[in-house]
């Protein structure tokens, strides 16, 4: 993550990081190349949004977006044009029983 200081003369970048793992394994499918880990992705969601809040996902590819949404109570909307990550992410990633598994555990 990076920011870009415009208000500085030379508008030098400020790399800003923070540490974070990958997913163990089988704990979430992996079904898209660029699929990024969920504890990376929550931690981005905690710091740019409340509970509540919409997430937007316009590349939503394996859904792991939504579904980090999902687990921190914030609503989320993805967008997919490849058929075939669609049908995995609500397969495997969003489908319905996972999700009353999760929100048994959050409640």
């Amino acid at each position: 993550m990076f920011y870009i200081a415009t208000n500085c003369p030379s508008s030098t970048m400020v790399f800003n990081w923070f540490k974070w793992t990958k997913d163990r394994k089988g704990e979430y499918p992996k079904i898209h190349p660029t699929q990024k880990p969920l504890s990376l992705l929550k931690q981005l969601i905690k710091i740019f949004t409340d509970e509540g809040d919409v997430v937007i996902d316009p590349c939503a590819g394996s859904g792991s977006t939504l579904r980090a949404a999902y687990e921190l109570n914030r609503n989320s909307y993805g967008f997919e044009i490849v058929k075939d990550f669609y049908n995995k992410a609500i397969n495997q990633m969003l489908n319905k029983e996972v999700l009353e598994q999760i929100k048994a555990r959050t409640s």
